[in-house]
């Protein structure tokens, strides 16, 4: 109780406040750098598979993740906070009779004034009225990525099965050697 009431009062600096908002904006920045970092890594290894139906399913899902109005809005936040600026932090809390709860949020006038936004994300903006609520794109984005992500980590073991097999085999191999066993004629 203590700590939520030093969050919110407003009537003298507050190394809560400071601490709290200074953290709010990190872990913002690591969101949105390791969301753009993600992209870029995956479209690396997918490059290599350019043609073949698994680069054209891909394909396929990467592009219904970004016309998501949240992908794209999570996207541009990470060129907004590299190229203009943290975005101004602010949230609501509430108090009931049992608990507390709290949103963070983004007033969506100081985000506007950025000419950099896409189409696709001022709309999202202009969407959310006075503020938009942080968790709710980007834990939309994050489901949307896990979606994409869940179905393409299998497909390493379809596509590289047999290199994986020989890598196993090799492994297999070294520890029977280095065990002093023999290894199983072939």
């Amino acid at each position: 109780m203590e700590y939520f009431l030093e969050l919110i009062q407003n009537v003298r600096p507050s190394l809560v406040q400071d601490e709290f908002y200074d953290e709010v904006d990190r872990r913002l920045h690591n969101f949105v750098a390791a969301a753009a970092t993600l992209i870029d890594h995956t479209r690396r290894l997918v490059d290599d598979y350019a043609g073949t139906s698994f680069a054209e399913e891909y394909t396929r899902r990467k592009d219904e993740l970004i016309a998501q109005p949240e992908a794209t809005f999570v996207r541009d936040l990470r060129n907004f906070v590299l190229h203009y600026g943290l975005p101004t932090i602010g949230g609501t809390f509430s108090i009931g009779k049992e608990a507390f709860g709290s949103q963070i949020e983004i007033p969506t006038a100081s985000l506007l004034t950025w000419k950099g936004w896409k189409p696709n994300s001022r709309r999202f903006l202009e969407s959310r009225g006075e503020g938009v609520v942080l968790t709710e794109p980007l834990d939309a984005y994050a489901k949307s990525l896990d979606s994409l992500y869940q179905w393409l980590f299998p497909h390493r073991d379809v596509l590289h099965g047999a290199e994986i097999a020989e890598v196993n085999r090799l492994r297999d191999r070294f520890n029977e050697t280095l065990t002093g066993r023999t290894p199983p004629s072939e």
